[in-house]
């Protein structure tokens, strides 16, 4: 059963006099969902590299660098059974002063410089830095006293994991770990979930107040993009906006192009990407630019949006991910033999600080259990190649009978801009 969303009735702001989006609760409950994890599956510390993992257990801030080095931007060290000793290593030392400042909640010597592996650097002096990495964080280990037991982690360079299993520990490759704590979304990972949603429209709007034939992709995915810049949004945020014959097939590219939108085109975006504290959106909506949709297209979309909430009506604790694939039609629909061909087309995922976590489901998934508290990305696609095509995305947090739709963007038939109408 699908219910509408229980709209926030609070902005972004953090106010005294009213209950929001609890920031100190949000630092406290995830690290401690992550904790028991790595407790529960016999581990007595978990090295983070991934830099959603390491937000969701430190709630630093890693700064703009590792947007652009991602695999080499720091790493922090949870401990299962030490909640007041969390270690975090930022990429450089001036985010380290940073952090020491606006993260008061991990100790200030906790908040140190990692020795940078980026692989501009000759092989010797990145080696030589894995090697003193290596030795720090054997030096923390060992300080808890847990050097000699079993340590997980999600992603290390491999220099600094050869050097760290050369001191003789213990290492397992376990990012199932902080997959699982993650799965099911706190109360306050929900509204941040909302609240992305809620930003998300403001760049729907910004395509519905311009969107005219004459106006190219890139044009009016800038116009999203600075509606997501005044709300102070930080990215990197993607508006994956694609028109007319680029709509068909479906076409997954991340960034609009110079493509001068005509009339009649079908127009649809996608905004992807951290719209809220890091935590994501993934939403579509498609729109017809100059003229009204043909009886065709209407077509196309009654099918989109009849497989989304086929999918999206079955959705309930306790169910296999197979059960609501079986809603979606198999590859042959879009002219594919194998279902991995198209697995966009039809698919459902995950969504939170990570554009994709589990459960994802499609007819190419080995099937999973929903459980309450996820929160699931569905999205559908059809039309014709070469001419056009209609997307539909919306997302939904699992309760206890079914599921609630956390987006509120009109998703009923294709959108028409009024003042985009040559013919009325």
């Amino acid at each position: 059963m699908i219910t509408q969303q229980q709209r926030l009735a609070f902005g972004p702001m953090v106010l005294d006099w009213e209950e929001r989006i609890n920031m100190e609760r949000l630092r406290r409950e995830r690290p401690a969902k992550a904790r028991a994890k790595i407790k529960e599956h016999g581990f007595a510390a978990m090295i983070l590299g991934e830099g959603d993992n390491r937000r969701y257990a430190t709630a630093v801030e890693p700064g703009g660098l590792s947007e652009f080095i991602p695999a080499v931007s720091g790493f922090s060290i949870l401990f299962a059974d030490y909640p007041e000793d969390t270690i975090d290593y930022c990429l450089e030392g001036n985010l380290a002063r940073q952090a020491r400042i606006h993260s008061p909640w991990l100790k200030p010597e906790n908040i140190r410089t990692c020795h940078s592996l980026q692989g501009c650097q000759v092989p010797a002096q990145i080696e030589s830095n894995a090697k003193q990495t290596a030795a720090e964080i054997f030096q923390d280990l060992k300080e808890k006293g847990v050097e000699k037991e079993r340590i997980a982690y999600d992603g290390l360079h491999p220099l600094a994991l050869a050097a760290l299993k050369d001191k003789g520990l213990q290492l397992t490759r376990a990012p199932e770990l902080m997959t699982e704590a993650r799965v099911i979304k706190t109360v306050d990972e929900i509204n941040c979930m909302k609240m992305a949603g809620y930003i998300a429209n403001q760049g729907f709007w910004e395509i519905y107040a311009h969107l005219r034939p004459g106006i190219s992709e890139c044009e009016l995915g800038a116009y999203v993009a600075a509606a997501f810049m005044k709300m102070q949004n930080r990215g990197p945020y993607v508006v994956s906006l694609r028109s007319g014959p680029n709509t068909a097939p479906n076409w997954v590219s991340h960034s609009p192009t110079d493509r001068i939108i005509q009339p009649g085109d079908m127009v649809f975006c996608d905004m992807i990407g951290p719209l809220f504290l890091g935590y994501r959106s993934c939403y579509y909506r498609t729109f017809k630019c100059g003229t009204k949709p043909t009886e065709k297209e209407k077509d196309w979309y009654k099918r989109c949006y009849d497989w989304l909430y086929a999918a999206i009506d079955a959705i309930k604790p306790g169910i296999s991910t197979a059960e609501v694939a079986e809603k979606w039609p198999p590859a042959s629909t879009w002219g594919y033999k194998e279902e991995y061909e198209c697995w966009t087309n039809a698919l459902g995922h995950g969504l939170g600080l990570t554009q994709y976590e589990p459960p994802m489901i499609g007819r190419s998934f080995l099937p999973q259990t929903i459980e309450k508290g996820m929160i699931i990305a569905l999205e559908t696609w059809y039309g014709e190649e070469g001419v056009g095509g209609c997307r539909v995305e919306n997302v939904v947090v699992v309760n206890d009978v079914g599921c609630e739709n956390l987006y509120t963007w009109p998703d009923e038939e294709i959108v028409v801009p009024e003042h985009s109408l040559l013919i009325r």
